[in-house]
């Protein structure tokens, strides 16, 4: 009857995944660095083991202060210039969004010029030519919409897209449907935007004192 052959005494034991977790993690600071702290306190930790591994009484702190500069100096070179961000890393919420919206915009436009058509290319780069000429494109404090107001000026209509505020929807949408049912005349006036009229406030009068008859 076949009998198991027993494994050699130094056979490698299987490595658990916490294990392989540490040790992927100390592999990727000693190949492409990390906190400084952190790798120092790595370093020291490796070059302490070391020692006592070869001298057990050995008190090592003293050689690892002196040795930590010169082994972070031979890994530092090998590892991979830090790239500094395109965009400052955002701090609220707001800008939280904004990068991520930015980011899949920017991945979007990178298919779209690699699968778009040529003529495709040539309606958005003059659309965003447009964009460049409107000088207020990205004030927030315009109620318009600079972009659709570039769409729509390549396109040749006369429509344009406003930001109202929710408290002032109802009442711009009734507003404008006034407009719309309103009777034509033959011959319109041109008075080309609405204008909101100031009046002088009144000026005091006195009262004149009655004559004495």
């Amino acid at each position: 009857m076949p009998t198991e052959t027993p494994a050699p005494a130094n056979a490698p034991r299987p490595v658990t995944d916490f294990q392989e977790i540490v040790c992927n993690l100390c592999a990727d600071m000693i190949l492409n660095g990390g906190d400084e702290v952190d790798v120092s306190n790595l370093l020291r930790a490796t070059m302490g083991h070391s020692l006592h591994l070869r001298f057990p009484e050995f008190n090592a702190c003293h050689r690892a202060e002196r040795d930590l500069p010169d082994w972070r100096k031979r890994l530092a070179r090998y590892w991979p210039k830090k790239i500094e961000p395109e965009h400052e890393l955002p701090k609220t919420v707001t800008e939280m969004l904004r990068a991520n919206l930015r980011g899949a915009l920017e991945n979007k436009f990178t298919e779209f010029l690699a699968r778009a058509r040529m003529h495709e290319i040539y309606l958005l780069n003059d659309v965003l030519g447009n964009f460049e000429c409107e000088g207020c494109a990205v004030d927030d404090r315009v109620a318009e919409s600079m972009l659709a107001r570039a769409f729509l000026e390549e396109l040749n209509t006369d429509y344009s897209y406003m930001k109202v505020s929710d408290d002032h929807v109802e009442a711009v949408e009734e507003f404008l449907k006034q407009i719309d049912e309103a009777p034509v005349v033959d011959d319109p006036e041109l008075i080309g935007r609405p204008k909101l009229l100031a009046f002088q406030p009144r000026q005091a009068v006195q009262d004149e004192p009655a004559h004495a008859s």
